[in-house]
């Protein structure tokens, strides 16, 4: 994971790391069709994502650095979020972070291109 810009967010005051792992590609790939799909909608002036996906999004870039943490740390796992949770407590004003968050995650992701084979 060296190497790689961080992108942090908070949710309820708690700090996460969006991740774009193997895991999160393949995912990204089944609810978009392609990486390169999300990718071409994020980088859109008027980020053409529903608030769904948004929540989503965060949900699963969030998630892979709490999975990350719980490997290395099977004494003390942290609980995972979850889309009804970060609709809950996330605000409406945390909105627009969460856009920027998506897009820098995305913008280190271009020249990746890989599609869902299904």
């Amino acid at each position: 994971m060296n190497g790689r810009k961080r992108t942090i967010i908070e949710v309820n005051g708690d700090p996460f790391e969006l991740i774009l792992t193997i895991r999160a590609i393949k995912e990204i790939s089944l609810h978009f069709g392609s990486l390169e799909n999300l990718v071409e909608k994020a980088n859109k002036e008027n980020f053409e994502l529903s608030i769904d996906d948004i929540v989503w999004l965060i949900t699963l870039l969030s998630n892979q650095s709490v999975s990350i943490y719980n490997l290395n740390h099977i004494e003390t796992p942290k609980a995972l979020l979850s889309e009804e949770i970060v609709e809950l407590i996330a605000s409406p004003t945390e909105l627009k972070n969460y856009i920027d968050a998506i897009s820098e995650v995305m913008k280190n992701a271009q020249g990746i291109n890989i599609k869902n084979n299904n």
